[in-house]
């Protein structure tokens, strides 16, 4: 009300040195009680003694997912006229059934709460401050209150879990898992017959073998299957993503790395993270479903951005894991990431390219014979690019967005698989 209460003295002002000006007995009468009311409220005015709590339903959730906010003010001096709650709203979160402002006559000791939803897309929300406004017995003073209540809500990728992803790390952990370790032991695949030494299950001896070579006995042996040292990098930079439409191509990777997290954390491996773009964001490797929290909620945050560090994919570390692990790059690829890729794949990583096509999305964009000639120059360049990583033996998932991501994934296997088993020659 401060509005009010500069009018108000404003008014006085005016009367009093009209009244002086004038020498005018009634004018200097008719704002006596304006200025006694004046005085009176500033004399009698006794700071509000308040406090206010903010409570989150979850903290971490799915896209478009309501969360209800409760907000709770409790009176701690005497009674409260008018009380005004307003709960600052994070921008990019959407309110989605009741209102983040509440009215309310407090008596001492008294306590009010209300709620409100709000539901928002991938990303993370800071809730602050709480503002409160106060009127006493005098309506025109009125006291305002800001409390810093620090909340975080993270909203995590819509990502879908993928039935399939081949991978091939050259080197693997003792732990067991789904990866063919290229070595005999414990297995369901078939992987060579060796000298029976010691002990071995009558189950595992090559009876037909042993039987064709008099006085000596052969056993079975079968392909181990272990878990491996993986990293998802996704690429942040915002060269990397055309300016008309960075955000919803950058949703699509970040939702696919998301979802690649999923299914290698669920098959046992032990994955780390990074966002490349901005800085080395790099979340360590770990196991389970707390590290897969904790990289679902890192996806959230992150958001494409520019870096001169980081202008090109140079700067990615080259012990980012141990020689042998595999690497999963989720980017739209730009002319110059050719290099850096093969240099990755030369460092004995096995590399895989997962690329959300920015050409694809844009495809209708195009508006008369130049800017189809500019979209056909532009196919070009990127599938000399995709055939220069091809060649150096690197896998690369050319993704149609328009298509969901299993679906290019899928009709990707082959492919896949065939650039591990050239590259084990």
């Amino acid at each position: 009300m401060r509005n009010q209460l500069a009018a108000s003295g404003a008014l006085l002002a005016f009367l009093i040195v009209l009244g002086l000006l004038a020498l005018s007995g009634p004018l200097l009468l008719a704002a006596t009680p304006l200025l006694l009311y004046l005085l009176a409220a500033e004399l009698f005015r006794q700071p509000a003694k308040i406090s206010v709590a903010r409570n989150l339903s979850a903290s971490r959730v799915g896209p478009s997912t309501a969360v209800e906010v409760t907000v709770t003010v409790t009176n701690e001096g005497p009674s409260l006229r008018e009380v005004v709650v307003t709960d600052r709203v994070p921008p990019g979160l959407a309110v989605v059934d009741g209102q983040p402002t509440a009215s309310v006559t407090l008596r001492p000791d008294a306590q009010f709460s209300f709620s409100y939803s709000v539901s928002g897309d991938r990303g993370s929300f800071e809730f602050d401050l709480t503002l409160v406004e106060v009127a006493g017995d005098f309506p025109i003073r009125k006291q305002q209150y800001e409390f810093s209540l620090p909340q975080e809500l993270v909203t995590l990728p819509n990502h879908r879990a993928l039935s399939r992803i081949p991978i091939a790390p050259r080197r693997t952990l003792v732990y067991a898992g789904s990866l063919p370790a290229r070595r005999g032991g414990e297995g369901t695949e078939f992987f060579d017959v060796r000298l029976h030494a010691g002990w071995a299950e009558p189950r595992r001896i090559n009876w037909r073998l042993s039987a064709r070579r008099p006085g000596e006995l052969y056993v079975n042996e079968f392909q181990e299957e272990r878990v491996a040292d993986i990293g998802i990098i996704l690429d942040t930079r915002l060269r990397a993503y055309s300016s008309t439409v960075a955000r919803p191509l950058f949703e699509y990777a970040a939702n696919a790395a998301a979802s690649l997290a999923d299914i290698l954390l669920d098959q046992g491996n032990r994955v780390g993270f990074l966002a490349y773009g901005t800085s080395l964001d790099w979340t360590a490797p770990g196991f389970g479903k707390v590290q897969k929290q904790r990289i679902l909620t890192r996806i959230a945050r992150v958001s494409p951005g520019k870096s001169f560090v980081f202008f090109k994919l140079d700067e990615i570390p080259d012990r980012l894991l141990p020689g042998g692990s595999q690497l999963v790059l989720v980017s739209p690829l730009t002319p110059d990431d050719a290099n850096p890729i093969i240099r990755l794949a030369a460092l004995r990583y096995a590399v895989l390219v997962i690329s959300p096509n920015p050409i694809s999305d844009q495809v209708t964009m195009g508006q008369g014979a130049a800017a189809d000639t500019a979209l056909r120059i532009a196919r070009t360049e990127r599938l000399v690019l995709i055939h220069r990583l091809k060649h150096a033996g690197i896998p690369v998932v050319d993704w149609d967005t328009r298509l969901p991501f299993e679906t290019a994934v899928n009709g990707a296997i082959g492919q896949i698989q065939s650039a591990w088993r050239r590259r084990s020659r």
